[in-house]
């Protein structure tokens, strides 16, 4: 079978042509690449990068160094960009997530722009997947960080007895079958539905090219690029080709047992790691000019980057699943060498650090001294395949690189479904023998738990049947698992029976002059023998290294079976430049020699900026993200320091400054203002993605007054604020460390004439208004010279309905409509009232016969005069007339807890009555005045890209997720500290929900403390309320998982409410723990609460009115009865108001109650009535 997609397979050399046009970094395309360009077509480049310092094997084992790593990678790709292209990464990212949505809608913006295009810029690998024309190939190769320029080749994927053949089911009969690990297969997709693998998908992903020029079509089930979660690894329904081979793949490695009828007989298939997870994943694409399927390396490498961030696999209720091995299955060109500069290598190795294997077939090309790109990588472990006769098949190609045999003929696997009838059918190819060794690797892992990856390899090399081809004489070992096992039970407790895991080496990084202690890493002991054994831990010449507490030593007897865990962590103050090399030695006292297990221990000191306490935001690289709505909060620059290639702001010497990222949605000036200091306060506004590849935009600076610096962005853009501050001489900095305020206020701009009104054309749409510089003029109506007007202009067909509402506002706005075209010459049409409590009434009246109506709108109050504080939003509609419909919207989880600059999420239903038209163009709009970032996107049944509004039908719902990032200094709301309320309002183009309630709000809590984040989920039985007798009682579960990874004392309470003020639960929830919750009743019912067992529901301790855990861990979950007692009066069904309200309170002891430590960190909600009685 072909492995690449143009005719022929030729030797290396011919594959890769330097063009002489092409300057400074080396150039590497094929014939049929080198053709298109000459025609002035793009072609697809993998562009290399400079290698990093912080190397893939630390990345892979640290936390700290990876960040380092990948902000490292992503600064050399954005220097390369803008020196090629003169524009940023952003904005190519920009255009690629635009054009890749257009391709999934089947919309307008599938037009190709005619400017280089980028497929995957990376976060572990120094490169970029791009398509370019010559011109643009020549500036890239010469821009600096440019290693090389070479093709993206396209892989094609490579198409009962062999289990016993290779000892399987000897590990099978011992009760090993591969349970707890996971097998990613990266292929064609894999069927989700066969009954031989249905069981075992814990993961799925899609990362499939989009290129119409190429006849790229994606496979992936929503049609975009890139789709991760759900079934995005799922078979691909429309198209011509079905995912038979990565289904036959997955069946091969972790099928479950199945009976099916074959060769005239009932015979039992399964994997070779029957009990293990599969990770579908799915990096073909369709060419539809012949239907064949194709696999770019960039879309490889891609789905390599996701699988390294996604190797624990979430396990409902049990310990994550790691990721043993992955599969390829795949593979394109041809060389004779090992592929050392290959995109793939990085991240394979890096990957292969971590402890997960990448198992590559060799290739069906019959070669005896060449095999295919990507089995070249040297980090991969490459398969060759054996036949019937175990003499290695015709096919399969033979070369030094190949690392192992397996069967790869007659292989019967799961490939399909007719209807509802699996079908099972024998396939040949070193794509059926891959399979074989990621399977052995998950079952040897599930065997022989503390067993690296290089010891699993090492024993199956050493222990596999030798076979040699004859025809260049190589021998290699065809795997024999049963042998396998046995050597690897020697490796692991030859010297005795302490097992380490993981297996990985510590390593990390620290700034000597600014130090931030690294992440802890955990490490297991476990006693496999039958005995005791006295067990020590030490380090070994690496000082920096301790077990906490400045302790190098530990010593503990293990008992069998029993096992401890031990933390190692950086001594800051032994640190010294440059490496710190050394070892920790678990050491068991055994009869003989003492069993010794080493693990290598690596700090790297490096010396950063003068020692200082820092705000978060200190570097760009974390600068705190805002929106540019109207906000104003206290910010300090104390502790602040100035990076390497930081530029100075208004010209003034920098002093070390705080950084925020602005995401422009609308337009219009914005005006950002700093307070005023006694010192020198500098501000600077930046385009773009690095230090290096700042461009200034605006900038001010003020010594002894306010700075204030006024600019008119883009839409949908990202600028970068700096504010520095030096002050005064031999003050000690004491006027730093006083936080002034930081404003953003959207200005007025033109819309504040009459003469140049904002332009609102059909159907319909949503606006923002920002009255700040707002004038009056002469003549206005409804208004004096001295008020400040804004003026929109409706353009319709005379006759048609012009339906206009005020959605939101953080002030009174009035608002009027006129027919006219002068300001002294309007007529009266119809006037309103936008609150900051409600949506103003819906005004709706008839386009006027010239075919345009005004609206002015004047805010309700200033104060001392100054408008900069009114900001409004509203939505209007311009059509044939409707009856209106109503939204209702809920928000679940209600309640969170974050730290500052983190995302946190939830989900919002949005449903919409059954009678009138439907919402058009429906989406959330973000709270106004809110300190940070708002992004939502639907889901269901509806799907798009961030921020993407859609139609909701009458009487149906429509479900969003939306995320929110804010930074810290939230205000006290309802008596919990740090707690912020995040209004989500829907508003569609012609109907808008109501005004914001308990229901639609979402309470999170931001704090610079860690804090348990405690998702909770009340389940009813009986409808969609607590139900129950006036004079009964009834009862209703509720389960809390803690989603982070800090715990403490937390308090569960239930409180009632009997309206629906936004503030009502906290405020409810506040006074019951500080006071009792009989102290203020609300609804006519008595409230109580148990733990109980999740096994069996029954309470663990007799109901109390709550419930306080001393440390509700990070991580666990928990779960809860509420007993509800009814007080003989009957309580209405008014889901909105009449609710019980389930909190979980984080405190600082449960000893003594102090308000000040009290954080609202979780809790849910239900509406509550009494039965109806006939």
């Amino acid at each position: 079978m072909s492995f690449v997609k143009f005719a022929g397979i030729l030797p290396a050399v011919s594959l890769m042509v330097a063009a002489p046009a092409f300057a400074d970094a080396p150039v590497e395309l094929s014939d049929a690449q080198t053709e298109a360009l000459e025609a002035g077509n793009r072609v697809r480049v993998i562009v290399m990068l400079e290698e990093v310092a912080v190397p893939v094997g630390a990345a892979a084992v640290s936390d700290h160094a990876r960040a380092e790593r990948s902000d490292a990678i992503r600064e050399i790709q954005s220097n390369a960009v803008l020196a090629a292209f003169g524009e940023p990464l952003a904005e190519l990212e920009r255009r690629r997530e635009q054009f890749n949505a257009g391709i999934a809608e089947d919309g307008p913006d599938t037009v190709l722009v005619p400017a280089p295009r980028l497929s995957h810029s990376y976060r572990y690998t120094p490169a970029m997947a791009m398509y370019l024309d010559r011109a643009e190939i020549d500036a890239l190769a010469n821009a600096p960080g440019v290693l090389r320029i070479s093709e993206d080749i396209t892989a094609h994927p490579m198409m009962d007895e062999s289990l016993p053949l290779i000892g399987a089911n000897v590990l099978h009969d011992l009760g090993f079958s591969g349970a707890g690990y996971a097998v990613a297969v990266i292929d064609t997709g894999t069927d989700h539905d066969h009954p031989m693998l249905a069981d075992s998908i814990v993961g799925s992903a899609c990362f499939s090219a989009i290129n119409p020029a190429e006849n790229q079509e994606s496979r992936c089930p929503g049609g975009l690029s890139v789709e991760t979660g759900g079934r995005s690894g799922d078979d691909c329904d429309r198209c011509a080709v079905p995912a038979t081979h990565g289904t036959h793949v997955g069946g091969t490695v972790a099928g479950r047992p199945v009976s099916a009828e074959f060769d005239g007989a009932t015979r039992e298939l399964r994997g070779v790691a029957p009990g293990a997870g599969i990770v579908a994943v799915n990096v073909f694409y369709t060419d539809t000019s012949n239907d064949g399927v194709y696999a770019t390396t960039a879309d490889q490498v891609a789905a390599l980057e996701w699988l390294f961030d996604n190797r624990m696999i979430p396990v409902s209720g049990g310990d994550p699943m790691p990721l043993a091995a992955i599969n390829m299955s795949l593979g394109g060109g041809y060389t004779t060498d090992y592929c050392t500069t290959s995109p793939l290598a990085p991240i394979i190795s890096m990957l292969r650090s971590a402890g997960v294997a990448t198992v590559i077939a060799s290739g069906n090309e019959s070669q005896n001294a060449g095999l295919a790109f990507p089995a070249c990588v040297e980090q991969a472990i490459t398969v060759g395949a054996t036949d019937r006769n175990d003499q290695v098949a015709s096919f399969s190609n033979s070369h030094f690189a190949v690392d192992l045999l397996a069967p790869g003929v007659g292989i019967r696997s799961a490939t399909d479904m007719s209807d509802s009838t699996p079908i099972y059918q024998a396939f040949n190819g070193t794509s059926m023998a891959t399979p074989h060794v990621a399977g052995a690797i998950a079952l040897l892992r599930s065997a022989v738990p503390q067993a690296s990856l290089d010891q699993i390899e090492l024993a199956l090399k050493t222990t596999g049947r030798p076979v040699t081809d004859t025809d260049n004489n190589l021998t290699r070992p065809r795997i024999q698992l049963n042998a396998a096992y046995s050597a690897l039970l020697e490796m692991t407790q030859e010297l005795g029976p302490i097992a380490v895991s993981p297996t990985t080496d510590y390593f990390a990084t620290v700034d000597i002059n600014r130090p931030e202690d690294p992440d802890v890493q955990i490490y297991t002991v476990r006693n496999t023998g039958s005995t005791d054994v006295d067990v020590s831990v030490v380090t070994v010449n690496n000082d920096a290294i301790t077990f906490g507490s400045g302790l190098r030593t530990l010593e503990t007897t293990l008992g069998a079976g029993a096992s401890f865990d031990f933390g190692v962590e950086v001594d800051i103050p032994a640190v010294r430049l440059g490496r710190n090399a050394g070892e920790i030695r678990v050491i068991a006292d055994t009869p003989g020699n003492d069993q010794i297990v080493p693990i290598r221990a690596v700090v790297l000191g490096y010396a950063g900026p003068p020692p200082t306490t820092r705000p978060a935001n200190d570097n760009f690289a974390d600068a705190i993200r805002l929106s540019d709505g109207r906000l104003t909060m206290n910010i300090s620059t104390y502790g602040s320091t100035t990076q390497i290639g930081e530029p100075d702001h208004d010209g003034e010497d920098n002093g070390g400054s705080i950084w925020y990222a602005i995401e422009t949605g609308r337009e219009g000036p914005l005006s950002i203002s700093v307070g005023a200091r006694l010192g020198q306060t500098s501000l600077g506004v930046y385009r773009g993605n690095s230090l290096a590849a700042l461009v200034s935009v605006a900038s001010a600076s003020a010594t002894g007054g306010p700075a204030t610096l006024t600019f008119n962005p883009d839409e949908d853009e990202t600028y970068y604020l700096a504010v520095d501050y030096n002050p005064i001489p031999n003050s000690g900095g004491n006027g730093e460390q006083r936080s002034v305020a930081l404003n953003i206020t959207p200005l007025a701009g033109d819309h504040d004439f009459f003469a140049t009104p904002m332009e609102l054309t059909g159907p319909g749409g949503v606006g923002a208004l920002n009255f700040a510089g707002a004038t009056g003029e002469a003549n206005e109506p409804s208004a004096t010279s001295e008020d400040h007007t804004l003026w929109l202009r409706a353009s319709g067909t005379p006759g048609e309905i012009f339906d206009f509402q005020i959605v939101t506002s953080n002030r009174f706005v009035l608002f009027y409509l006129y027919d006219g075209d002068a300001l002294g010459s309007l007529t009266d049409l119809a006037s309103g009232l936008g609150s900051t409590s409600s949506n103003s009434e819906a005004v709706r009246v008839a386009i006027p016969a010239d075919g345009d109506l005004y609206v002015q709108l004047i805010p309700g109050s200033f104060g001392d005069g100054q408008p900069a504080d009114t900001e409004s939003i509203f939505r209007y509609s311009i059509g044939a007339e409707e009856t209106a419909s109503r939204i209702a919207t809920a928000v679940a989880p209600q309640f969170r807890a974050t730290r500052p600059n983190t995302f946190s999420t939830a989900l919002l239903a949005a449903s919409v009555s059954a009678t009138g038209e439907g919402g058009r163009d429906c989406g959330l709009l973000p709270p106004l005045g809110y300190p940070g970032v708002y992004r939502f996107m639907p889901l269901t049944p509806q799907s798009g890209p961030s921020g993407d509004a859609v139609d909701i039908a009458a009487g149906t719902s429509q479900i969003y997720a939306f995320g929110t990032q804010r930074a810290a200094g939230t205000d006290s709301l309802g008596g919990f500290p740090e707690l912020t309320l995040v209004r989500t309002a829907v508003t569609c183009d012609n109907i808008a929900a109501s005004r914001a309630t308990s229901t639609n709000t979402f309470y999170l809590t931001v704090s610079d403390q860690p804090l348990a984040d405690i998702v909770a989920v009340a389940a009813i039985t009986n409808g969609n309320a607590v139900s129950f007798d006036p004079d009964g009682a009834t009862r209703f579960a509720v389960a809390a998982a803690n989603l982070s990874t800090t715990g403490g004392p937390v308090i569960a309470i239930p409180v009632a409410i009997d309206n629906d003020y936004e503030n009502a639960p906290t405020a409810r929830l506040s006074e019951a723990v500080v006071f009792g919750d009989d102290i203020f009743p609300t609804l006519p019912l008595r409230l109580e609460i148990c733990e109980t067992d999740p096994a069996t529901g029954a309470c663990q301790e007799d109901f109390a009115s709550t419930v306080q855990m001393r440390e509700f861990a990070g991580g666990a979950t928990r779960t809860f009865t509420v007993r509800v007692i009814g007080e003989g009066e009957e309580i209405d069904f008014l889901p909105g108001s009449n609710r019980i309200v389930i909190g979980f309170i984080q405190v600082g002891s449960l000893d003594q109650i102090d308000p000040s430590t009290m954080r609202l960190v979780g809790g849910s909600s239900v509406a509550v009535r009494t039965t109806p009685t006939d």
